[in-house]
């Protein structure tokens, strides 16, 4: 018979009908994979049947998700289609925006012109003068004093006063790092802080949603003001009902600091009109020098120096300033770029850090994965400097510390100790694991996921009651406390 081109189409369509076919029917018979290597995440499972979960709909959705995750070359195909649609917005946003390099002398006397009529603005300022020094750097003189906009200046004069270093004469041999609290950073507790400007420009990198500033490697989301955002993400009658100590922690991050007036904003006084909590403390920085300190290149969560700030910050809310505190032992630094999650969800390749974190010597415990006894996370997939997943867009922050889920429990050998309930998303994952050293019991809910699990929304109230837990603690940024209306 004689193959015409109508034949060769037919043909083709029907072996990759059947090749999809087959690869949907496989998956109830074949292995079920643990994590995706291309996407470095955890990958639902094909889930058991049960009447309760299939009038929930919670079934449905899990079935839906593993047959999404399950698939063969399901992650590749998924890469496929995020590069492409990357492709487009990169090509979409090459179009409507400069880069850095095409901003021309007439944008940079613009910008010149808005720095100097806000400084005039300013009753500080009797006379304000724009200049250039002889090394190019803008500088705003006033009548009282000469503030240098330079980041290189900005990074060496916040160790005089604005950043504490804590320093040891001692280094970890194996990793060469240096080890306990050496490159900690303390967080900045001077209530009264004088609100300067930078003349930074936003220069969009993907149109509308990321930016950088510098040529540092940063790219960041942009500031609103708080009172465009409702704080309703925690239900606040929910949390007036809670009868126990309860305590909210704010990380601020590129969503709620603008980088050119960096206390233009105070979204904790805000937060504090919304939910009413017993105490409450937040992660502050102020300036970009000191925002690169506590956050990665390329992904919006805190990295180690941030997280294990915000450690420490939490423990003094829940238990005084007197409480004792778990020190680094050493600084690992796995040697792969990391490209966090701004540049991974947008196909970028703008990072030149290498995955770091700290080291602690925790004691021994048990935790339970949505009410399964199971491992959290992936740390011991992280063998040595060279020697742990990796690929160009690995999600190393999920790997390391621990993938989302609606509900993770610690249970530590503290029988003395206290219990807590922990309502946060992935910005608690890395702390999660030193905050629970402290307790007998530390349960963290997560709301995006324990709705879709468990069936009801969380009521705080009752389940602290329900598991005897004796202390509420929130954890997020702005985005995962509220959302923005307005």
């Amino acid at each position: 018979m004689a193959w015409n081109k109508k034949n060769v189409s037919s043909f083709i369509f029907l072996v990759l009908f059947a090749a999809i076919l087959m690869g949907f029917y496989s998956i109830a018979f074949r292995p079920q994979n643990e994590i995706s290597e291309a996407e470095q995440r955890t990958l639902q499972k094909i889930p058991s049947f049960s009447f309760g979960k299939f009038t929930e709909g919670t079934f449905q959705s899990e079935m839906d998700q593993a047959v999404s995750d399950q698939f063969v070359f399901s992650a590749e195909i998924k890469q496929l289609v995020k590069d492409f649609d990357n492709s487009l917005v990169l090509l979409t946003s090459s179009i409507a925006r400069k880069s850095v390099n095409e901003i021309t002398e007439a944008d940079i006397n613009n910008e010149k012109d808005v720095v100097l009529a806000e400084a005039i603005k300013e009753q500080t300022y009797n006379e304000a003068v724009l200049s250039e020094n002889e090394s190019g750097i803008v500088v705003l003189e006033t009548n009282a004093e000469e503030i240098i906009y330079n980041e290189s200046d900005i990074s060496s004069n916040s160790n005089n006063s604005d950043i504490g270093i804590l320093s040891s004469g001692t280094t970890d041999d194996k990793n060469g790092a240096t080890p306990l609290a050496a490159e900690a950073v303390t967080a900045q507790t001077t209530e009264t802080v004088k609100n300067e400007k930078y003349p930074y420009i936003y220069t969009e990198v993907i149109e509308r949603y990321i930016y950088k500033l510098d040529d540092s490697g940063y790219i960041v989301q942009k500031a609103s003001d708080p009172k465009t955002y409702d704080f309703d993400v925690y239900d606040p009658e929910m949390l007036e009902k809670v009868t126990y100590p309860k305590y909210l922690y704010l990380i601020n991050s590129s969503m709620s600091v603008d980088f050119r007036e960096p206390h233009k904003y105070d979204p904790l006084s805000v937060i504090k009109q919304y939910i009413k909590m017993d105490g409450y403390d937040e992660l502050k920085f102020n300036n970009f020098e000191e925002y690169k300190k506590f956050f990665y290149q390329t992904d919006h969560h805190w990295n180690y120096r941030g997280s294990y700030e915000g450690y420490k910050q939490c423990m003094r809310l829940l238990e005084g300033d007197d409480v004792k505190l778990l020190e680094p032992t050493g600084t690992h630094t796995y040697h792969t770029i990391y490209n966090g999650s701004l540049a991974r969800d947008n196909a970028l390749k703008c990072s030149t850090e290498e995955f770091t974190v700290y080291e602690f010597d925790i004691p021994p415990y048990e935790t339970y994965v949505d009410d399964e006894k199971a491992v959290y996370g992936y740390r011991y997939l992280y063998v040595s400097d060279d020697d742990f997943p990796h690929s160009t867009y690995s999600n190393h922050y999920g790997m390391y510390y621990g993938d989302d889920h609606a509900k993770v429990v610690y249970k530590f050998d503290n029988p003395d100790a206290q219990s807590l309930l922990i309502l946060a998303t992935s910005y608690s994952n890395a702390v999660n694991e030193l905050i629970a050293s402290h307790y007998k019991e530390t349960h963290v809910l997560d709301f995006r996921h324990y709705r879709k699990k468990y069936g009801t929304p969380i009521e705080a109230q009752s389940y602290m009651e329900a598991n005897n837990l004796d202390k509420l603690l929130i954890i997020g940024d702005i985005s995962s406390i509220g959302h923005k209306v307005r």
